[in-house]
């Protein structure tokens, strides 16, 4: 049970990394770190490559 917790954990980090780059791309004006559930979703831009990193994952 742990691991399929782990893994839909893991699941639910990746999209909610990847919406808080598409709102990231709609307004500039959000607050960084965002927070989900608990667990601080930090936004980085560089050039043309964007990152979000929450715990030790960057996605």
């Amino acid at each position: 049970m742990s691991e399929q917790f782990k893994l839909l954990n893991e699941w639910e980090q990746r999209v909610n990394a990847h919406k808080i780059i598409l709102l990231h791309l709609k307004s500039t004006e959000l607050p960084n770190p965002i927070i989900v559930k608990g667990q601080k979703y930090y936004f980085y831009q560089k050039e043309n490559k964007y990152q979000v990193r929450v715990n030790q994952n960057v996605y």
